[in-house]
């Protein structure tokens, strides 16, 4: 699976978990937490395939 079909998938599961805190739906809230590790997976593997001086300017931002 690329980086990029990872990205649409976990923005749909933060859409998922954002409509289930409008609609007060916890079952929607759990599946939606599930977007935060796949985006944190995805900057680290930018992070390591980039190399870690390369990174720094996009903390500093």
């Amino acid at each position: 699976m690329s980086q990029s079909q990872i990205k649409w998938i976990a923005t749909v599961l933060m859409i998922i978990d954002h409509v289930g805190f409008l609609i007060e739906a916890e079952p929607m809230r759990v599946i939606g937490r599930l977007s935060f590790p796949l985006f944190a997976w995805i900057f680290a593997q930018n992070w390591k395939r980039r190399g870690e001086e390369t990174a720094k300017p996009l903390i500093t931002r």
